[in-house]
């Protein structure tokens, strides 16, 4: 278990990265550093699915119904191959953050406390380097060939957006 601790260690401190470091394997499709500890995790999840099942069942009941509708969906709405791929990233992500706190239910409190610290500290960093950019980089216009709002005069920190910024500074307050 102290691997998956560490997992969610470099899944946190990836986040304060945003969408900085970047790759796309497929047109339309990016892959952001912290899908990469994602991944891994939500790999890692998989095996502690059947044994959560049981137990939470009546919460994911809930879940599947509104995945089986997207994937659906996916099919019926996407004329090219890019724009398919590019719309199931954005279903399997979603699978994926589902599965994150999996994991998190095997883990003893001194070590949840941890990771609630990692989370913190990967907020502080966020927030730091977003004030940062709100002084000295308060203009996205150089960026909007590469599809990016200008967001002048916005907190939009590493995420590149301040609507993820903001949900991600709640989420860690």
């Amino acid at each position: 278990m102290v691997k998956t601790q560490k997992l969610y260690y470099l899944l946190f401190g990836c986040l304060c990265m945003g969408v900085l470091l970047s790759i796309s394997p497929f047109q339309g499709v990016k892959l952001y550093l912290y899908d990469f500890p994602a991944i891994i995790l939500g790999f890692l999840s998989l095996f502690f699915l059947p044994k959560f099942w049981r137990k939470y069942k009546r919460n994911l009941i809930f879940v599947l119904p509104f995945l089986v509708v997207g994937l659906l969906g996916l099919f019926f709405t996407t004329v090219s191959l890019s724009n398919f791929l590019a719309s199931f990233s954005y279903l399997a992500r979603l699978v994926l953050y589902l599965l994150l706190p999996l994991p998190l239910l095997t883990l003893s409190i001194k070590n949840l406390k941890r990771i609630t610290i990692a989370v913190v500290f990967s907020g502080f960093i966020s927030v730091l380097v977003g004030f940062l950019q709100y002084i000295y980089y308060q203009d996205l216009a150089n960026l909007y060939y590469l599809g990016w709002d200008r967001h002048l005069y916005r907190f939009f920190g590493t995420f590149l957006d301040p609507n993820f910024t903001g949900v991600y500074v709640v989420c860690v307050f």
